[in-house]
């Protein structure tokens, strides 16, 4: 490692109140960063969660709080004041945006896909394309992109995306796998029968935890579930306004008693549910990741995935993975990870074996090669 690496954060994602997505992904990154011997400042204009550092190495990590009027105003200028006050080596920012334009230090960008030009745009009208806010988010996106040295992404299918739809050069691009949470690696601290006290899951249950928006292809998951030869229960985790609907359509399909919404849960409760799963069923249309599968296979869980976009990628075999589209093809794996032991048996094998592929630990390491590549390029041109 060179030394005296002084790497900041763009940190405002950790103020979040709990780990979701970009947050996750910090925490775990500068934890492991921190313990790695990385000084890690993390600049923020709000204040931030003390539980999404817990785990880091206290003397390597310095929060620094400073507001600016707007949110473009503290990213341009109070935080470029920031890294030159602190004398910065390297600003990385993990969120897809937050970089200033102008500066003397390096720049690196985890841009996490391309899924707003690749999945979402194609599908908005046009006066939803000219809205402020629509333009405002993109400006600040290809500002990070323009100003960012180096782009970090999570796969290679969203590499590909990044290249094709915002035009970004294959040689600026870095491909780093993430992780599942700590919490994931653990012996599962709840018991079947505690689940059962706590969920009512009385029964083998397949199992389904992210969001509802259209992408994640729920709809079609319960269809395919109202056409299985077995009586299989689903345990769906997920909160939202969209819980309603996933009710409405399961008694209309005449499977709400097949269908079990456990709503928010706590990520305490998390690693059992994966654990003691027949599989986990993730149906997606567009990932750039697809952490959940990686969290499942961290639990030894079985996976049924979508074989779009990252999601064969990170599984990392054919074997349990179907059309989005294919309502009978879904039907049948569902039946057939129930019924047939050995095919239920190699599934669980892979995602044991898969799971060593992937830990944080490797993503920081990966990740400080990128830190080095770029510090040794500017002394390089000294």
């Amino acid at each position: 490692m060179i030394e005296v690496m002084k790497v900041a954060f763009n940190a405002r994602t950790l103020s979040a109140p709990q780990l979701r997505g970009w947050s996750r992904y910090s925490s775990n990154l500068i934890r492991e960063l921190s313990l790695a011997g990385v000084k890690v400042y993390l600049f923020s204009d709000r204040k931030l969660n003390e539980e999404l550092l817990k785990g880091c190495s206290k003397d390597n990590v310095e929060v620094v709080v400073k507001s600016g009027l707007l949110y473009i105003d503290w990213e341009q200028r109070v935080l470029a004041s920031l890294c030159k006050e602190y004398q910065i080596d390297i600003l990385h920012c993990p969120i897809n945006y937050g970089l200033p334009i102008y500066r003397n230090w390096k720049q690196v960008l985890t841009l996490h896909d391309a899924i707003e030009k690749a999945f979402y745009d194609p599908h908005k009208s046009f006066f939803e394309k000219i809205s402020f806010d629509h333009l405002y988010v993109r400006a600040l996106h290809r500002l990070a992109q323009n100003s960012s040295d180096k782009i970090i992404t999570v796969s290679k299918h969203a590499a590909l995306d990044i290249e094709k739809f915002y035009g970004v050069s294959s040689n600026k691009i870095e491909v780093i796998y993430e992780a599942a949470d700590p919490i994931f690696t653990k012996e599962p601290m709840f018991s079947k029968e505690d689940l059962k006290k706590k969920f009512n899951l009385s029964e083998d249950y397949l199992f389904y935890v992210g969001g509802f928006e259209k992408r994640k292809n729920i709809e079609f998951l319960l269809e395919a579930l109202s056409k299985t030869k077995k009586n299989s229960l689903l345990a769906i985790a997920g909160g939202g306004a969209e819980i309603n609907e996933l009710r409405s359509l399961s008694i209309k399909m005449g499977i709400s008693h097949r269908v079990k919404l456990l709503g928010w849960v706590e990520d305490q409760f998390l690693p059992s549910l994966y654990h003691y799963a027949r599989a986990l069923v993730y149906p997606s249309f567009y990932e750039g990741f697809g952490l959940q599968i990686v969290e499942a296979m961290a639990q030894s869980c079985p996976v049924l995935c979508s074989n779009q976009t990252s999601l064969p990628e990170v599984w990392g075999s054919e074997l349990g993975t179907f059309d989005p589209c294919d309502r009978e093809g879904l039907s049948s794996l569902l039946d057939k990870v129930v019924e047939d032991e050995q095919f239920y048996q190699g599934l669980k094998a892979w995602s044991c074996k898969r799971h060593q592929n992937f830990s944080w630990k490797k993503t920081a390491q990966e990740t400080i090669k990128v830190y080095e590549s770029l510090l040794s390029q500017s002394e390089t041109s000294l």
